[in-house]
């Protein structure tokens, strides 16, 4: 781990953290590292809301393992979202904004 984000919704506040294997990287991984918790902070709120209603709606001692894999799956898809939109900014940073293209194996929903 280079970088930890703390975000407090109520006050729309994030705090990063930059632990020493982030200077390690070169400067177009920090940069990528950067942009890509960036977006985490600001997706998590929708993914953590949708976390709480899985959790919520699907009791643990009711269906253990569709509860499972409903919050695996939706985990997965929120750091495939969050890889292909750093992609893309870094795309658009670079200049590339015509050519940029979501990178996801999934077919959109």
């Amino acid at each position: 781990m280079s970088i930890r984000a703390n975000t407090n919704y109520a006050y729309r506040q994030l705090a990063l953290t930059f632990y020493p294997p982030f200077l390690r990287g070169d400067e177009n991984a920090r940069r990528a590292d950067c942009i890509h918790d960036l977006l985490h902070a600001t997706t998590c709120i929708l993914a953590d809301y949708a976390m709480s209603e899985i959790r919520r709606l699907v009791p643990e001692n009711d269906a253990p393992k569709y509860r499972a894999a409903l919050c695996e799956e939706l985990t997965e898809r929120h750091e495939a979202m969050t890889c292909d939109l750093t992609a893309l900014v870094e795309r658009l940073l670079s200049g590339q904004c015509l050519k940029a293209t979501l990178t996801s194996h999934e077919p959109p929903l």
